[in-house]
């Protein structure tokens, strides 16, 4: 580092490091113009050279405070402070040399503070200044013209030397704000570029995942078919209606569980599952299983989309079981059927209600206990608890389940 560019620790931003730099900088150069001011006021009659001495000294004390703290906040607060009273006082108080500088002082001061602090501290300082020149221009200035008939060499050159540093020093200023500016917009375009590349790149490592994810379900679906016909052919060797009936039932089983796989593979996303079609899919299916002719309307409402694959699967075994009983049992003495299904959302889980309007068979000690049996497993898996309601408008199953998430 060099003597304009002291080492300093490592900020957080590249806005701390200008602002850094910037009051350091302007802590040297102005050591270095007031000490030739205060120099040059010496040998002239005018008292200015006690506002530029201490400038000087305000200036010496800002860089061994700078030097020991690295504390540049409070450096910007310092030197607008004793700067906007070091100039109303020597505009006020010093009538004996021109103070067209201190205008450039004041904006030098505003400036200064819009970079190092912000606008509100800037403004505070803007309205204090404003309100000395107004001070200055209704009370002051008449007796400053009274006082000052001419202007000497050394005064006239010293003014015009202070002004030209002052000139380059908000130029600088200025300069340093439009060349951060660019740079935080440079930094801001390569750190969007840099995210659009990580966010292509999820994107494409999520494609890889699901294609993936999705050929397992389609290699699953394709197990479990084989499976199927294995117990198809099976059964066209079993001769006793009751086997017969018990491997069709093992069978729709093992086809609830595929229907899923086969529905995740043909979704274009897999986290996108419809669980209202997929319950309106399964309706339709074991109907034409069971009971193609009877006409039963459906009514299905679900507001509860969000299911994982081990809440979907003992689900759909669950209404599998529920509605092939209906089929079955329900509506052996009737001329039409009605089953509705509502799965809402509750706080810690969701709530599965099915209703038929027929009347179930007591099953408990004939071929259909074991599909209630699995039907408990199956809630008790699910963290769940179930209820049974019958009466003249049919049967009613409620059921609150609370997966593991």
């Amino acid at each position: 580092m060099g003597f304009l560019s002291p080492s300093y620790p490592k900020f957080a931003s590249e806005s701390d490091s200008v602002k850094f730099n910037l009051i350091w900088r302007l802590s040297i150069i102005g050591v270095g113009i007031l000490a030739l001011l205060t120099t040059v006021f010496f040998f002239d009659e005018s008292s200015a050279k006690y506002t530029y001495l201490t400038g000087l000294c305000l200036c010496v004390f800002g860089v061994f405070y700078l030097a020991k703290t690295k504390n540049y906040h409070v450096l910007y607060l310092v030197y607008a402070t004793v700067g906007s009273l070091v100039i109303q006082i020597d505009t006020n108080v010093t009538l004996d040399t021109p103070h067209l500088a201190n205008y450039f002082w004041i904006l030098l001061i505003v400036i200064m503070t819009v970079f190092g602090c912000n606008l509100k501290i800037a403004l505070f300082f803007a309205v204090l200044n404003t309100l000395g020149v107004i001070y200055y221009a209704n009370f002051t200035m008449a007796e400053h013209y009274e006082v000052m008939h001419s202007v000497s060499y050394i005064n006239g050159f010293a003014v015009s030397l202070e002004m030209a540093c002052l000139c380059l020093f908000i130029s600088y200023i200025i300069y340093l704000f439009a060349d951060l500016r660019i740079k935080a917009e440079s930094q801001l375009l390569d750190k969007n570029a840099k995210l659009e590349e990580s966010y292509d790149l999820i994107l494409k490592g999520n494609k890889e995942k699901n294609i993936l994810v999705k050929e397992i379900h389609h290699r699953v679906k394709n197990n479990l078919q084989i499976i199927i016909s294995l117990l198809r052919l099976q059964m066209t060797e079993v001769r006793n209606l009751e086997a017969k009936e018990h491997f069709s039932e093992a069978i729709n089983r093992v086809m609830v569980m595929s229907s899923i796989h086969q529905k995740l593979y043909q979704e274009k996303d897999i986290t996108e599952f419809s669980l209202q079609d997929y319950v309106s899919e399964l309706s339709q299916d074991l109907k034409m299983f069971f009971s193609e002719e009877f006409p039963i309307d459906f009514k299905i409402n679900i507001d509860y989309e969000n299911m994982d694959l081990k809440t979907v699967v003992p689900l759909g075994l669950i209404l599998n079981e529920l509605l092939s009983n209906s089929f079955k049992y329900a509506f052996e003495e009737m001329n039409k059927g009605h089953i509705e299904i509502t799965i809402t959302k509750i706080s810690d889980g969701f709530e599965m209600t099915y209703s038929d309007n027929g009347h179930w068979k007591d099953n408990s000690k004939n071929e259909s206990g074991f599909g209630l049996e699995l039907i408990d497993i199956l809630t008790e898996q699910l963290n769940g608890t179930k209820s049974l309601a019958t009466n003249d408008s049919g049967t009613s199953y409620i059921f609150n389940f609370k997966p593991e998430l």
